[in-house]
């Protein structure tokens, strides 16, 4: 019998278990892991709240944002403004949005660089809330070059880092899937002062900026999202190895 492809799964710890679900389903021997916790920051005065009926797009970069920004806007509303779309970067997203809420739409691909093209081939909205974590989501900023619109971010929480609890198997593991940039980035940080196999492992990454964070030499892939499916099609090739400085 094949051994499953053990990895280890670095995102929020809200995404841990229907991430972790998903992998295991699909083969593979997962280990969660988790290197911050996520803090709410206060957001119910706040313009993008308080002044939300300004806007005609709403950008949900996450699940976790999905959430946060759903309960500040039912704290602050008794209805949903009109002429709102929500538009969310895949379906975990978009299952935190409750049916009452303003019509949703979901990428084709999860992942922010095909929510961003299908907003530009739409282009029918002039003013954009990015609904994030604080040091997140900045990527949508080429949506005011790509659809000409006004665009405004409201953070609604921040990740703060937290030592990891580390298995014998985390340890061991050969894969490491990173669900964005700046998870990667603490997690790195972590293991830079702490876990000299760093080096050692392959990385799955999502975006120019996570691969720059790789240190020269790394071997990683580039996936479009950090799905079980992205993850398995990437494994049928040779991973790329970061150009030495």
């Amino acid at each position: 019998m094949t051994p499953r492809p053990r990895l280890c799964l670095n995102r929020l710890p809200s995404a841990l278990p229907s991430a972790v679900e998903a992998f295991n389903a699909q083969g593979f021997e997962t280990i969660p892991m988790s290197f911050v916790a996520v803090e709410a920051l206060p957001v119910d005065l706040d313009p993008g709240i308080v002044e939300l009926d300004r806007y005609d797009a709403v950008v949900l970069t996450s699940p976790e944002a999905a959430h946060r920004f759903v309960a500040a806007v039912e704290r602050r509303w008794p209805q949903w403004p009109l002429g709102l779309t929500l538009w969310c970067v895949g379906e975990a997203t978009a299952a935190q949005v409750p049916p009452e809420a303003p019509p949703v739409r979901v990428a084709g691909t999860p992942g922010s660089a095909s929510l961003m093209a299908q907003m530009a081939a739409d282009g029918t909205f002039h003013r954009c809330l990015v609904a994030t974590g604080a040091g997140s989501g900045r990527q949508f900023e080429a949506l005011t070059n790509t659809v000409g619109c006004a665009l405004d971010f409201l953070d609604l929480y921040r990740m703060v880092p937290k030592p990891p609890e580390l298995s014998d198997a985390a340890v061991t593991a050969p894969y490491w899937v990173h669900g964005s940039a700046h998870l990667l980035e603490v997690a790195q940080k972590w293991a830079l002062a702490h876990a000299p196999w760093w080096s050692q492992r392959v990385h799955f990454v999502t975006s120019d900026r996570a691969e720059m964070l790789l240190p020269p030499g790394s071997r990683y892939y580039r996936i479009l999202t950090p799905a079980p499916d992205a993850v398995q099609n990437a494994l049928r090739g040779e991973p790329c190895v970061k150009d030495e400085a």
